[in-house]
C-alpha cells in the first residue's frame, strides 16, 4: 500500500493536523457507501516521486483509517503509531436518524455488500507534477481553497515553498522586539497573539524581499515576495542556504532591537507621522523601506547603543521625512526606481544623525566599484577563499549570499576598511569567523 511504503504522504510538515470530528468522518463514510460524490484530492509529486496530499487530507485520512482498522488492524496500528495515518477514527458515530442504524459499526461489521461498495469506490485525483514552478503550485493551492477556508497568500506559501526558510519566519515572528513593534498595546499587556492568518510572517518576508531585491521590484507584489523564497529554494548548496538563514536572523533581530529601543516611548517604529502623531499600525511601504535602510546602516553602525544615545534625534529625523520631505506622498505607490530614490533619502537623513552621534566610527563598508574589487581579490587570491582556502565559484562571487568582502583584521577590533585589509571569502566562512582574526 502506498501509504505504508511512503509513496503517499498524508502528513506534510506544512499541513495542519487532522481536525475532523468523528461525526464528520462518519458522514463522509456514508457518502461513500451511498456512492455519492466525494470531491477530488490534489497531490503534489516531490523530487523522489512521493505524493504529498495538499488538498483532501482530512477526507483520505478518515476513509483510510476506517477501512484499514477493519481490513488490516495490525497495519492500521503501525501507520497510526508512526504518524503516517493522522487519525484514530475507526467507528461510525453521531449520524442523524436517517442513518442511525450504522452508528457503532466498524468496517469489519459492515455487510459484505457494503464492504465491497466501500472498497471499490474511486475518488478523482489531480496530480501537480514536480516540474511545476513553485509559483504555480502557490496559485493552485489558493485556488483550491478559495471557496471555504479563505487562505491568505502566506498560508499558501507554507505549502508551495515549504523549507527551512518558512521555519525561520515562524521563529522570527516570536521575536519579542518584533511583537512589541507590531502590536505594542497587546504586548505591554501580555496579550500578544500570533496571527493565525500568518500576516506577521508575511510582514517579515516582505521586509527581506525588499531589502534584497527592491532595486529589481516588479509587480505584482505577491510574485515579488515569492521570488525571495524561490531564490532560496534554487540554492542547491546547503551551506549557502544555511548562510542566508543565519544572516537573515542576525540582521532581523538587530534591526528590531534597535528600532524598538529608539521608539520605546511613543510606539512610532515603522509608522507614518501625521497630524502630530504616529500612526496606530505599521505603515507597510515605510516598513519595507526603513527595514532595508536599517540593515545597511547596521553594517556601518553595528552596535545598538550607537542608536540609543541619539534616539530623540532619530525620532525627529524620522518625523522630518514626513514634515520636511513629504515622503508620505511618495509612499503611496512603488517602483524600483522610486524605491531606490526613497531609500537614498532615508539613508541620508538617518546617516547624518548617526555620524554626528558616532564621530569616532569610521566607515565599515568598502567603497568604490565593489564588483571590480571582488574580481581583483579573486585574482589576487588565485580563486580561493581567504579563510578556508577552498575554491570560490567565479560565477557567484558577486552574490552576497555566496561571497563576502571581509576585514582580515575585524572591524570591531580596529581593522581598517582599506584595500590591504580586504579579503574575498565564502559567506558561510565569514559568518563562522565572526570577530576572530585570521
Amino acid at each position: 500500500m502506498w501509504l505504508g511504503k511512503g509513496k503517499l504522504n498524508l502528513t506534510p510538515d506544512y499541513q495542519r493536523k487532522h481536525v475532523w470530528e468523528p461525526s464528520r468522518s462518519s458522514r463522509l463514510v456514508v457518502t461513500v457507501l451511498c456512492r455519492r460524490i466525494v470531491p477530488a484530492v490534489t497531490v503534489w509529486q516531490d523530487k523522489k516521486g512521493r505524493l504529498d496530499v495538499i488538498d483532501g487530507k482530512q477526507r483520505l485520512a478518515s476513509l483510510l483509517g476506517f477501512f484499514l482498522a477493519g481490513d488490516n488492524p495490525e497495519h492500521h496500528k503501525k501507520l497510526t503509531d508512526t504518524g503516517k495515518l493522522p487519525t484514530d477514527f475507526t467507528t461510525l458515530s453521531q449520524l442523524d436518524e436517517k442513518y442511525d442504524t450504522l452508528n457503532g459499526l466498524t468496517f469489519e461489521a459492515l455487510s459484505e455488500e457494503r464492504q465491497i461498495a466501500f472498497s471499490s469506490f474511486t475518488i478523482p485525483v489531480t496530480t501537480i507534477p514536480n516540474r511545476a514552478p513553485q509559483n504555480h503550485v502557490h496559485s493552485c493551492f489558493l485556488d483550491i481553497n478559495s471557496g471555504g477556508l479563505d487562505l491568505t497568500y502566506q498560508q499558501g506559501r507554507r505549502v508551495a515553498y515549504w523549507s527551512p526558510y518558512i521555519r525561520l519566519l515562524d521563529k522570527l515572528a516570536k521575536n519579542e522586539d518584533f511583537q512589541r513593534i507590531r502590536d505594542p498595546e497587546a504586548f505591554d499587556k501580555g496579550g500578544y497573539v500570533p496571527c493565525d492568518k500568518e500576516s506577521d510572517c508575511e510582514l517579515i518576508l516582505r521586509a527581506f524581499a525588499w531589502e534584497r531585491f527592491g532595486k529589481n521590484y516588479k509587480k505584482p507584489m505577491v510574485d515579488f515576495i515569492n521570488r525571495e523564497l524561490e531564490h532560496f529554494g534554487n540554492l542547491n548548496n546547503e551551506a549557502a542556504q544555511k548562510a542566508i538563514l543565519t544572516s537573515r536572523m542576525a540582521e532581523f533581530e538587530l534591526v528590531m532591537k534597535i528600532w524598538a529601543n529608539v521608539f520605546s516611548e511613543n510606539n512610532g517604529a515603522f509608522r507614518a507621522w501625521k497630524n502630530g502623531r504616529w500612526a496606530k499600525d505599521i505603515t507597510l511601504p515605510l516598513w519595507d523601506l526603513m527595514y532595508a535602510v536599517l540593515v545597511e546602516l547596521t553594517r556601518k553602525y553595528p552596535k545598538a547603543h550607537m542608536y540609543t544615545k541619539c534616539k530623540k534625534e532619530l525620532q525627529a529625523a524620522t518625523k522630518s521625512l514626513f514634515t520636511k520631505y513629504d515622503i508620505a506622498r511618495e509612499l503611496s505607490y512603488r517602483s524600483a526606481k522610486k524605491f531606490l530614490k526613497q531609500k537614498a533619502l532615508v539613508d541620508g537623513v538617518l546617516s547624518e544623525v548617526l555620524s554626528k552621534a558616532n564621530p569616532e566610527n569610521g566607515p565599515r563598508r568598502f567603497a568604490g566599484d565593489l564588483d571590480l574589487r571582488r574580481q581583483q581579490l579573486y585574482d589576487k587570491q588565485e580563486g580561493n577563499c581567504n579563510i578556508c582556502n577552498q575554491t570560490l565559484d567565479v560565477k557567484r562571487i558577486h552574490d552576497g549570499s555566496y561571497a563576502h568582502l571581509d576585514h582580515k583584521i575585524p572591524y570591531s577590533k580596529g581593522g581598517p576598511t582599506e584595500e590591504d585589509n580586504a579579503a574575498l571569502v565564502h559567506t558561510e566562512c565569514n559568518l563562522h569567523k565572526g570577530a576572530k582574526t585570521e
